[in-house]
C-alpha cells in the first residue's frame, strides 16, 4: 500500500480500494454531470460536490504525508 492509496465507502456502503487518489480524482473530474453514477472498479458512487470534497480532501491528506 503506497501513501496515495484508500480505502473508500461507495454508495452502497461498500468498501472500495482506490491504488492512486490521484487518478481517480483526475476521473472523477473529467466526469461533468453532477448527480450522476461514477463507476470504480465494482463500487458505485454518485458524483456530487459531497464526494468531490471528500476526494479532494484525501488528495490534500495524501500530498501533506509526503
Amino acid at each position: 500500500m503506497n501513501d496515495l492509496s484508500v480505502t473508500i465507502k461507495d454508495d452502497f456502503d461498500k468498501d472500495c480500494y482506490i491504488e492512486d487518489i490521484l487518478i481517480f480524482q483526475k476521473h472523477l473530474n473529467e466526469f461533468n454531470r453532477k448527480d450522476s453514477v461514477f463507476r470504480w472498479n465494482d463500487a458505485v458512487f454518485t458524483v456530487d460536490d459531497s464526494l468531490r470534497k471528500k476526494v479532494d480532501q484525501l488528495v490534500k491528506k495524501s500530498s501533506s504525508e509526503d
